[in-house]
């Protein structure tokens, strides 16, 4: 009796000590979305497919959404990660409008399939979004894509923004892009994360490309007259070819 006493308890020992494993199981996946008035409206997503959580890892589920007015870009992953601070149901407002919108919602959860959410509802429902602005009269150049090239599409921005341009990448969940963004965004702000660049699971990083819209923005400011411009870009051509106009008479 005394024997198997003993050994009963190495063994509940033995079990005690023995590292959990291999039984956190995660909804894993990931979407890279483009469209318009995605922050406007829900957009459904899950996934079946399930993994096991890493060592020390737990559950994760991370929404990022870029909106420059026109047209906006979603993109999530659903999988294993390491807690690293964020929390569960926890939102991040970055860029807001008017102008260019940016915002997170991260899920860091410890039970197994606990990363459930089934569509961008737990993010979109808590975007700041201005009823009405006002525009001024300085245009940008307004571009979300994946690709290398963007087409020139300018509009009047809101007051109190600048014109901003970027390449921004995201890695991290099973993403790994860089975008290119362009548009207006507010003038106080250096970038559109607030220099932050761990995002939930994703890293994140911002290059700012020299701009070029805005530095001519004006000459296309409403009520501009046209022969101004003309005129205005006939004198430039002549001092700079060394035209100079003078008051003085000229001796044939």
């Amino acid at each position: 009796m005394a024997a198997c006493w003993v050994h009963c308890s190495l063994l509940l020992l033995l079990l005690a000590f023995t590292p959990y494993s291999g039984t956190l199981k995660c909804h894993n996946g990931t979407i890279v979305k483009f469209g318009s008035g995605l922050t406007d409206q829900v957009f459904d997503w899950s996934t079946e497919n399930t993994i096991e959580a890493e060592p020390n890892g737990i559950c994760q589920e991370t929404f990022l959404i870029v909106d420059v007015g026109p047209k906006s870009l979603l993109v999530g992953s659903k999988g294993s990660g390491l807690h690293n601070g964020w929390q569960e149901n926890q939102v991040n407002n970055y860029a807001q409008r008017p102008g260019i919108l940016a915002a997170m919602f991260t899920n860091f959860c410890e039970q197994s399939e606990c990363n459930n959410a089934t569509s961008d509802e737990v993010l979109v429902t808590h975007l700041r979004l201005p009823p009405s602005f006002d525009t001024s009269s300085i245009k940008c150049s307004v571009c979300l894509t994946d690709e290398s090239f963007c087409p020139m599409n300018l509009v009047f921005c809101p007051k109190n923004t600048a014109c901003y341009s970027s390449d921004i990448t995201i890695k991290g969940g099973g993403v790994d892009k860089i975008f290119r963004v362009e548009g207006c965004l507010d003038a106080t702000a250096q970038n559109i994360f607030k220099g932050e660049e761990k995002l939930g699971v994703f890293s994140v990083s911002e290059k700012r490309r020299p701009l070029t819209a805005d530095s001519f923005s004006l000459l296309f400011a409403p009520g501009t007259s046209l022969a101004w411009v003309l005129g205005l870009g006939l004198f430039l051509t002549l001092y700079l070819t060394g035209f100079i106009i003078s008051d003085e008479a000229i001796s044939l």
